[in-house]
């Protein structure tokens, strides 16, 4: 079973990606990593599919501490 955490994950690549992800019986959990909180509300306020991480790229400890809290197989990166 694969838990996908996808950088950028609010953008329009990370979007399309989690509509195809969300929908995959192998995929048990997805963890969309951005800094747009607005969009995080907005695009995945209501999907209890997806765990949102509010984070930069940039920021090395904030990528740690997601990597840590949702333990991902795989990594899916569409961050700009």
């Amino acid at each position: 079973m694969k838990k996908i955490l996808i950088t950028g994950g609010t953008g329009s690549l990370g979007r399309a990606l989690v509509a195809r992800l969300e929908n995959d019986a192998s995929v048990t959990g997805l963890c969309v990593f951005s800094r747009d909180e607005g969009k995080h509300a907005l695009h995945y306020g209501q999907n209890s599919r997806v765990f949102n991480y509010i984070g930069d790229i940039r920021d090395k400890e904030a990528i740690r501490k997601a990597f840590r809290r949702f333990n991902p197989t795989h990594v899916i990166h569409a961050a700009a």
